[in-house]
């Protein structure tokens, strides 16, 4: 403390140099005796303010912020944001089947006609297959719904269902059957 006062009330010019350690240099033998000193103090002379933990919690909450706004200000993505509005680190998973339904992405009719021009129907004969129709209405997947769905999943909303563990099994099992029957199409 007293080596900071002195510095800052010095009116002249301070140079800086790096010395070799343990080489005789005076000042350099005293400021390594004053750290041998502090080591052996029983109290801390000076606190910082905040603790490692805190500073981590602080930059995740900032980090969260940000990407909120620019998940919320973002003109792509829009289907995903109308199911999932609000941005969370525990939903990050890599379940290529999920993240197809998900992002309406994939074995999907909607999408693989807009991609690569090919029908948007069901082969439940509906004319349109996005995924609420995979969800909620193909006759084709009723028995996973049946066997993995709440009773009143028509009255549960998407994102519940892609998070609830069970219905996430039967999700997961109609878009790994969609994807083998669009494989089974191609061959």
């Amino acid at each position: 403390m007293e080596i900071k006062r002195l510095l800052a009330n010095h009116d002249g010019i301070i140079r800086l140099f790096w010395i070799k350690a343990h080489a005789g240099f005076s000042g350099n033998e005293r400021a390594d005796e004053y750290a041998k000193q502090a080591t052996t103090k029983d109290a801390i002379d000076i606190e910082l303010a905040f603790d490692i933990p805190f500073v981590k919690k602080l930059l995740k909450k900032e980090l969260n912020r940000l990407w909120q706004i620019r998940w919320s200000a973002s003109s792509k993505g829009r289907e995903v944001f109308a199911l999932l509005p609000t941005v969370r680190t525990t939903r990050i998973q890599g379940d290529f089947f999920i993240n197809q339904l998900i992002t309406g992405h994939g074995a999907i009719g909607l999408h693989q006609e807009r991609f690569f021009g090919k029908s948007s129907s069901c082969s439940c004969g509906q004319q349109l297959e996005d995924r609420t129709h995979i969800i909620y209405y193909c006759t084709k997947w009723a028995h996973i719904r049946k066997d993995y769905f709440p009773p009143n999943h028509h009255n549960t909303s998407m994102d519940l269902l892609l998070f609830n563990k069970k219905s996430r099994q039967g999700l997961r099992l109609i878009m790994e059957a969609k994807l083998k029957d669009s494989l089974q199409k191609t061959e």
